[in-house]
């Protein structure tokens, strides 16, 4: 009763002095009695979805794993699918379209949390270790063991696919590194291969042309029109079987003579087709429409978006004039596609339509329909090889040993611009459908406004040959014989191996660089961080011919002991991770499994 009586002040000063007279025990009684009116859930006092915009707010994953520990009902929040959905845009992670996909079907993540698991934990194996999934030495011809180099691959999410100086082109699977099968039936060495992936729609910009494939073909002029038009009569003789091969000795005897083998420039050579060879490209089937136009940017893994076929084409190139295009499944040579004068030196395919430029060492260009087996026209103007070719939507950058660049149209055969600069052979080049990169023996990078033809940059910052080159949105990376120098322009200089580049590819959404050198080294770059050495990919080899990734993997491709090795790994992250407290087994969520986004946390 006295206490009661006392002024505020006088009874802040009796508690005052009161407390510290106070036993352990006693304090802790205060405390019980005082603690529970304090304690407030903030969180769960809100309405739901006032709590999901305060977690959506967070952009450090790990604060957003430890809000799970608080309590149960935090918990529920915080895995609420819609945080995650914020948490993924923030980090610039988008829901993958079906058709480029890095998941199996029956793994893909069903929530935006599982997408966000699969691609943190992609990223730290990345910059920790992957999984070698396979080491594939390819045999070694006796008589001249440079026939087994490597000289071409392509990556797609199912497949990796490797040409070779031999004349042989190597399959692998691309998600347990088991070699597929081996294409043969080009007669020399193959200088470029490309793939085209299973599925897809055909890109609706494109409509009217597809709907219309006569509309679509050449002007090839009425005398050479004629010609080739008797030369694929004349071909209807030369084989119309009634149905594929099926044994590999039958399907070995089909490619030494496949559709075209024997006609040059003919207006098609579909109608050669059995039916089961027909349905491998879509020939009779309806026409598949995307729902809306898709980013035309190439492929740096040398693969391209199908147009609705059920399976994976390989077309390949090489010194015996021809491009071929090949059924992966079975392994059969579709068409041989001829023209060409000189080795086909490089090919690119264009995604979501059937259609493939090549350029050659006679300087000519050619532009084909690969599903109906047709030269669609001839791009003229090079007068030297071809070297490197960059496609962009329906448009395609060259670069020849004639010291240009050209920029063309693919549908018409107009040459849109020509890039003037270099003083010697021009060896790679690179284009996002704004600019144009081009480097070769002049060591110099030059950056051309695709639009106007302008010069807008001269990089001058290698010492020998400039043979790679990379452009991203934010990043232009380039790399050559020099070998201690990779460039990423315009702000760093890596130091990165003791001989020339064989090899380099950004990775990881453009923030790892991964390159490769003839001193036997493949090794990783942290690029956000300035050019960071994060790690070696391999262990050191004789010599690294080059490398090929996405992110989910890829290949190295090495020697060792004097063979060929093809190493196949995997940094995917559905595999190898630390389940987070609480969750079962088998709550995986498709691809998101086994990340835990490097933490463990424990609910309250």
């Amino acid at each position: 009763a006295q206490f009661a009586s006392l002024s505020p002040s006088a009874r802040l000063r009796t508690l005052t002095a009161l407390i510290p007279l106070l036993t352990a025990p006693e304090s802790a009684t205060v405390h019980a009695l005082l603690a529970p009116p304090r304690k407030r859930d903030f969180l769960s006092d809100l309405p739901p979805e006032l709590a999901l915009a305060v977690l959506a707010r967070l952009d450090d994953p790990r604060a957003l794993c430890a809000a799970q520990a608080v309590s149960t009902a935090w918990r529920t929040l915080a895995r609420d699918d819609a945080v995650w959905r914020a948490m993924c845009e923030r980090q610039h992670i988008a829901w993958p379209e079906p058709d480029d996909s890095p998941f199996e079907p029956d793994r893909a993540p069903r929530t935006w949390r599982a997408l966000f698991k699969y691609y943190h934990t992609t990223h730290r194996n990345w910059r920790t270790r992957g999984t070698l999934l396979r080491a594939q030495r390819l045999a070694t011809p006796a008589t001249d063991p440079a026939l087994s180099t490597i000289t071409s691959s392509a990556l797609s999410r199912s497949l990796l696919v490797a040409g070779l100086a031999d004349a042989r082109i190597h399959i692998f699977a691309a998600h347990s590194g088991e070699h597929v099968r081996t294409l043969v039936g080009h007669e020399s060495g193959v200088w470029a291969v490309a793939l085209v992936a299973s599925g897809g729609a055909l890109d609706p910009r494109h409509r009217a042309r597809a709907l219309d494939a006569a509309e679509s073909a050449p002007a090839l002029g009425a005398a050479e029109s004629a010609r080739a038009l008797d030369a694929a009569e004349s071909a209807r003789a030369e084989s119309a079987p009634l149905e594929a091969p099926r044994s590999a000795a039958a399907i070995q005897s089909h490619n030494r003579a496949p559709a075209g083998a024997r006609t040059a420039d003919a207006p098609h050579l579909a109608h050669l087709l059995p039916p089961s060879l027909r349905r491998a490209l879509a020939l009779d089937a309806p026409p598949r429409w995307m729902d809306a136009p898709a980013s035309g940017r190439a492929d740096v893994c040398g693969a391209s978006r199908g147009w609705g076929q059920p399976g994976s084409l390989v077309v390949s190139s090489g010194s015996d004039k021809t491009v071929r295009v090949w059924d992966a499944d079975t392994g059969i040579c579709l068409y041989v596609l001829r023209g060409h004068a000189s080795t086909v030196r490089t090919l690119r395919v264009v995604h979501n339509r059937p259609i493939a430029v090549s350029g050659a060492r006679d300087g000519a260009m050619r532009v084909w329909d690969i599903q109906r087996g047709a030269l669609l026209r001839v791009l003229t103007g090079h007068t030297a090889s071809v070297r490197a070719l960059e496609i962009c939507g329906t448009e395609v950058v060259s670069g020849s040993y004639d010291r240009t660049c050209r920029l063309w149209n693919i549908d018409t055969g107009d040459c849109l611009q020509i890039f003037r600069g270099h003083v010697a052979q021009i060896y790679c080049v690179a284009y996002d459908g704004a600019r144009v990169a081009s480097g070769g023996i002049d060591t110099v990078v030059r950056v051309w406004d695709a639009r106007d033809g302008a010069c807008v940059a001269q990089l001058q910052t290698h010492t020998a040959l400039v043979c790679q080159l990379q452009l991203s949105p934010s990043l232009l990376v380039s790399g050559g014989a020099d070998g201690r120098r990779v460039r990423v322009h315009i702000a760093q200089r890596i130091i990165a191996h003791d001989s020339s580049i064989t090899a380099l590819q950004l990775v990881c959404d453009g923030r790892l660089l991964a390159t490769s050198g003839n001193d036997g080294r493949a090794r990783l770059w942290d690029v956000a961080r300035g050019g960071r050495f994060v790690r070696e990919l391999v262990d050191a080899a004789d010599g690294v011919w080059g490398l090929v990734f996405r992110a989910e993997g890829g290949a190295v491709m090495c020697r060792r002991a004097g063979r060929m090795v093809v190493e196949i790994w995997r940094f995917g992250g559905e595999g190898g991770g630390v389940r987070e407290a609480g969750e079962e087994e088998g709550e995986n969520e498709g691809g998101g499994g086994g990340g835990s986004f490097g933490m463990e946390t424990t609910p309250g």
